[in-house]
C-alpha cells in the first residue's frame, strides 16, 4: 500500500529486479534461443505482479522492454 502519490520512482524496484536478473545472466554463455526464452519467461513475469493491481506507467513498461532488447 502506498501512503503518498504514486510516481515513476515508486516502481524503480521493478527495473532494479530486471537489471539484477540480466546482470546474472550476462556472465553465463547463452545461445540466442536461450536468451529469448529467458527474457520471455522470466523478465516478462517480473512486472506482472504489480500490474495485477495497478496500471504501470508507460515509461516503466518501455524501460523494461528496452532492457530486454538490449539483452538480446
Amino acid at each position: 500500500l502506498h501512503h503518498k502519490r504514486v510516481s515513476k520512482s515508486s516502481y524503480n524496484c521493478i527495473l532494479e529486479r530486471v537489471q539484477k536478473r540480466l546482470s546474472n545472466w550476462k556472465t553465463k554463455n547463452l545461445s540466442f534461443a536461450g536468451r529469448i526464452t529467458l527474457s520471455k519467461a522470466v523478465l516478462s513475469s517480473i512486472p506482472m505482479y504489480a500490474m495485477q493491481t495497478v496500471m504501470l506507467p508507460g515509461s516503466i513498461c518501455d524501460k523494461v522492454d528496452q532492457l530486454c532488447r538490449s539483452f538480446l
